[in-house]
């Protein structure tokens, strides 16, 4: 009896040991099985938010004017897209993800995102010269202010409405007018409107109107005063004269405003929308749409072509427009510059050529602000060739011309809003009409021709 007593009493504590584990064992499970359910419904909830995210950017490049919308049902969810803020150039949205819905959240997951037109840069001066220079003939004008990294040359009633500034050793020479101030290593045989400075010599026929500053001053005629370090001989001074006074330091290189980083991303975002093949050479007549797109080859646009962009396009071969041609921004692009790259990476020296002729006319969007911008990488200039990489001639244009290793050529009654080049030559009575606008202009790009995500800006807020 004393046996089974004991038998009795071992199975009791192991019934009762086993029970309290076994009760152990289904809370711990399922307290794990709750765990695991918000985790699905976590993840649920953060997917329902990038719903949101991926509609804002969806609807957003078919209708710039998008400013979010209200709770949209989803599954076993909803989401809602809220517009945080906005700016030409810039839209920020948070995107809120609910389960079951809204009114009854239990799990809410919101995203935060910044999406943007394209990349931006600043045209300071209506033109801007690289090492090359900058050469007007025979009545050409620029209505603006010229920054060159080389001589500034005037022949033939050449003549700059704003600032003239060079840099280094370079020199202003032969300009008929100059309506702002002007300053360079040395100045000789030009007329401006407002002050002058010279790091060496200002003289042979020099006119100003404002006060003169250089080292030695010769033969000119200055209304307001006159500051020289070393000498003064020939000049006519209708102010003070200062003498011992140092001349001017020689101004520094600006870099051209676009770098070829940004290019190649443009480049690569042009290919991102599809590469052209064949048939090559390709050549365009009648109504096109084009955009964004690599062209593997010359492009030929002509007999009143009426070419529309809806994207960046890549020409890798030559680019010519002509025969009335027009080519022109997608309303879409709004305030925005749209880009054409001509650029053949295997043959910069010979190709990568850009001529518009014959009344050809590019065009922005529609709005005052909008242009296209022309790049052409074509480099002979800056390694000692004669090939021109751009040369509209006869053209009206809404056009920024771009060319950072080559030489731009302009001719005949062309107008345009602003270029940048390694070396620029004007004649023959071309204008370039500077808007104000380009010193903070906004460049649209991407494969969608409109807004894209900005790289770091997702962000969990809650």
């Amino acid at each position: 009896m004393q046996h089974r007593g004991q038998t009795i009493i071992v199975v009791l504590i192991f019934v009762v040991t086993s029970t309290l584990l076994s009760v152990t064992f289904f809370e711990y499970l399922s307290q794990g099985i709750g765990l695991s359910g918000r985790q699905i419904n976590y993840e649920r909830v953060h997917n329902l938010a990038e719903a949101g995210i991926n509609r804002a950017l969806y609807e957003l490049n078919l209708s710039p004017g998008w400013s979010g919308t209200g709770e949209i049902l989803l599954g076993d969810g909803s989401y809602e897209v809220v517009l945080i803020s906005s700016s030409s150039a810039q839209r920020i949205f948070e995107a809120r993800g609910y389960i079951p819905n809204k009114a009854n959240a239990r799990f809410i997951r919101t995203m935060r995102i910044t999406l943007t037109t394209g990349t931006g840069a600043s045209f300071f001066y209506g033109i801007q010269s690289g090492r090359g220079g900058f050469r007007m003939e025979n009545s050409a004008r620029v209505n603006g202010s010229v920054y060159s990294g080389g001589n500034i040359t005037g022949f033939n009633s050449a003549s700059i409405t704003g600032d003239a500034f060079v840099s280094g050793t370079s020199t202003i020479s032969g300009m008929d007018s100059i309506g702002g101030n002007a300053r360079a290593y040395a100045i000789s045989n030009t007329a401006i409107a407002r002050n002058a400075s010279s790091t060496t010599i200002l003289g042979s026929n020099v006119t100003v109107q404002g006060n003169a500053y250089a080292d030695r001053l010769q033969n000119c005629t200055v209304s307001g005063n006159a500051y020289y370090q070393t000498s003064i001989s020939g000049c006519s001074v209708g102010g003070t004269t200062y003498s011992g006074v140092p001349a001017p330091s020689s101004l520094p290189e600006l870099p051209l405003p676009i770098s070829d980083e940004q290019i190649a991303q443009w480049e690569l975002d042009a290919e991102a929308g599809g590469v052209h093949t064949s048939p090559c050479p390709y050549e365009i007549s009648g109504t096109a749409a084009l955009g964004p797109r690599k062209i593997n080859c010359d492009l030929t646009i002509r007999n009143d072509a009426n070419v529309t962009i809806y994207g960046t396009v890549w020409v890798a071969g030559d680019l010519t427009i002509q025969n009335k041609s027009r080519v022109q921004l997608a309303s879409g692009y709004g305030n925005n510059n749209g880009i054409i790259i001509v650029d053949n990476p295997a043959n910069r020296l010979t190709s990568s050529r850009v001529t518009l002729e014959n009344q050809a006319t590019l065009a922005g969007s529609g709005a005052s602000t909008s242009a296209i911008l022309l790049i052409s990488m074509n480099s002979s200039a800056a390694q000692g060739g004669n090939e021109i990489a751009i040369n509209p001639e006869n053209n009206s244009t809404q056009a920024i011309y771009y060319v950072p290793y080559g030489k731009l050529y302009i001719q005949n009654s062309s107008t345009f809003y602003e270029a940048t080049a390694y070396l620029i030559h004007m004649i023959n009575n071309t204008i370039v009409e500077y808007k104000s606008g380009l010193a903070n202009a906004n460049f649209t790009s991407g494969p969608t021709g409109g807004w894209n995500v900005k790289r770091g800006s997702l962000i969990i807020v809650e």
